[in-house]
Protein backbone atom coordinates (compact mmCIF):
# COMPACT_ATOMS: atom_id res chain seq x y z
CA UNK A 1 0.00 0.00 0.00
CA UNK A 2 1.53 3.17 -1.00
CA UNK A 3 0.98 6.09 1.75
CA UNK A 4 0.94 9.52 0.35
CA UNK A 5 1.77 12.91 2.30
CA UNK A 6 -2.13 14.21 2.39
CA UNK A 7 -2.66 10.45 4.09
CA UNK A 8 -2.77 10.17 8.30
CA UNK A 9 -0.29 7.96 9.67
CA UNK A 10 -2.66 6.13 11.84
CA UNK A 11 -1.71 3.36 14.55
CA UNK A 12 -4.88 1.23 14.62
CA UNK A 13 -4.63 -0.78 18.22
CA UNK A 14 -6.62 -2.38 21.24
CA UNK A 15 -7.70 0.17 23.56
CA UNK A 16 -6.32 -2.55 26.33
CA UNK A 17 -2.52 -2.48 25.00
CA UNK A 18 0.07 -2.51 27.33
CA UNK A 19 3.28 -2.46 25.08
CA UNK A 20 2.88 0.92 23.31
CA UNK A 21 3.73 4.62 23.85
CA UNK A 22 -0.19 4.88 23.31
CA UNK A 23 -0.85 2.79 26.38
CA UNK A 24 -1.44 5.64 29.23
CA UNK A 25 -2.90 7.73 26.87
CA UNK A 26 -5.88 4.65 26.28
CA UNK A 27 -6.14 4.32 30.04
CA UNK A 28 -7.07 8.27 31.10
CA UNK A 29 -9.14 8.15 27.63
CA UNK A 30 -11.16 4.63 29.75
CA UNK A 31 -11.04 6.63 32.48
CA UNK A 32 -12.83 9.49 31.32
CA UNK A 33 -15.18 7.76 29.32
CA UNK A 34 -16.17 5.70 31.90
CA UNK A 35 -16.74 8.97 34.79
CA UNK A 36 -18.67 10.57 31.82
CA UNK A 37 -20.61 7.31 31.50
CA UNK A 38 -21.17 6.79 35.68
CA UNK A 39 -22.50 10.47 35.47
CA UNK A 40 -24.70 10.28 32.53
CA UNK A 41 -26.30 6.60 33.05
CA UNK A 42 -28.19 7.69 36.06
CA UNK A 43 -30.09 10.66 34.17
CA UNK A 44 -31.21 7.71 31.56
CA UNK A 45 -34.51 5.92 32.70
CA UNK A 46 -34.53 4.40 29.88
CA UNK A 47 -31.52 2.21 30.28
CA UNK A 48 -33.13 0.93 33.61
CA UNK A 49 -34.25 -2.90 32.47
CA UNK A 50 -31.32 -2.73 29.76
CA UNK A 51 -28.11 -4.81 29.50
CA UNK A 52 -25.83 -5.06 26.64
CA UNK A 53 -22.43 -5.03 25.00
CA UNK A 54 -22.08 -2.80 21.88
CA UNK A 55 -18.39 -2.13 20.42
CA UNK A 56 -17.70 1.11 18.80
CA UNK A 57 -14.91 1.55 16.27
CA UNK A 58 -13.00 5.08 17.40
CA UNK A 59 -10.81 7.65 15.95
CA UNK A 60 -9.38 10.17 17.71
CA UNK A 61 -6.58 12.66 16.07
CA UNK A 62 -3.41 14.64 17.50
CA UNK A 63 -5.72 16.99 18.70
CA UNK A 64 -7.89 14.84 21.28
CA UNK A 65 -10.33 15.26 18.55
CA UNK A 66 -13.35 12.69 17.89
CA UNK A 67 -12.92 11.80 13.95
CA UNK A 68 -15.05 8.74 14.04
CA UNK A 69 -17.23 6.71 16.15
CA UNK A 70 -18.93 3.58 14.35
CA UNK A 71 -21.02 0.65 16.16
CA UNK A 72 -18.99 -2.05 14.61
CA UNK A 73 -21.29 -4.62 17.15
CA UNK A 74 -24.65 -3.29 18.10
CA UNK A 75 -25.74 -4.62 21.62
CA UNK A 76 -28.90 -5.75 19.95
CA UNK A 77 -30.78 -2.71 21.78
CA UNK A 78 -30.60 0.37 19.41
CA UNK A 79 -31.18 2.71 22.82
CA UNK A 80 -28.01 1.16 23.87
CA UNK A 81 -25.93 1.54 21.16
CA UNK A 82 -27.00 5.22 21.00
CA UNK A 83 -25.85 5.96 24.61
CA UNK A 84 -22.68 4.64 24.10
CA UNK A 85 -22.20 7.05 20.72
CA UNK A 86 -23.70 9.72 23.24
CA UNK A 87 -21.45 9.16 25.87
CA UNK A 88 -18.23 9.35 23.31
CA UNK A 89 -19.19 12.27 21.75
CA UNK A 90 -19.95 13.94 26.13
CA UNK A 91 -16.69 13.14 26.80
CA UNK A 92 -14.97 14.97 23.97
CA UNK A 93 -12.53 16.19 23.03
CA UNK A 94 -10.11 13.90 24.75
CA UNK A 95 -6.61 15.04 25.80
CA UNK A 96 -4.04 15.87 22.83
CA UNK A 97 -1.34 12.99 21.76
CA UNK A 98 1.39 13.05 24.26
CA UNK A 99 4.64 14.26 22.04
CA UNK A 100 6.16 10.38 21.73
CA UNK A 101 2.17 9.25 20.07
CA UNK A 102 2.05 12.81 17.57
CA UNK A 103 5.91 12.00 16.73
CA UNK A 104 4.50 8.56 14.95
CA UNK A 105 1.02 9.25 14.78
CA UNK A 106 -1.68 11.85 13.79
CA UNK A 107 -4.51 9.21 13.83
CA UNK A 108 -5.34 6.16 16.52
CA UNK A 109 -7.58 4.22 16.12
CA UNK A 110 -9.56 0.94 17.57
CA UNK A 111 -12.08 -0.66 18.81
CA UNK A 112 -13.64 -0.19 22.41
CA UNK A 113 -16.57 -2.89 24.13
CA UNK A 114 -19.06 -0.98 26.08
CA UNK A 115 -20.98 -3.40 28.95
CA UNK A 116 -24.01 -1.77 30.15
CA UNK A 117 -25.10 -2.95 33.71
CA UNK A 118 -26.14 -1.45 36.97
CA UNK A 119 -23.11 0.79 36.14
CA UNK A 120 -21.26 1.07 32.93
CA UNK A 121 -18.48 -0.92 33.04
CA UNK A 122 -15.70 -1.52 29.93
CA UNK A 123 -13.31 -3.43 28.18
CA UNK A 124 -11.37 -3.69 24.96
CA UNK A 125 -12.67 -5.31 22.26
CA UNK A 126 -9.97 -7.27 19.31
CA UNK A 127 -8.39 -4.74 17.45
CA UNK A 128 -9.78 -4.49 13.93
Amino acid sequence: MLITDDEPRQLIISADTRESVIAAYLDNWKRRIEAVGAAYLPGIGELENFSGSPTLMVAIDVSGNLTEAVVRKSSGSTILDLAALDILQRASPFDPFPAEVTAEYDVVRFEYKWLFTDQLVSSAAEQP
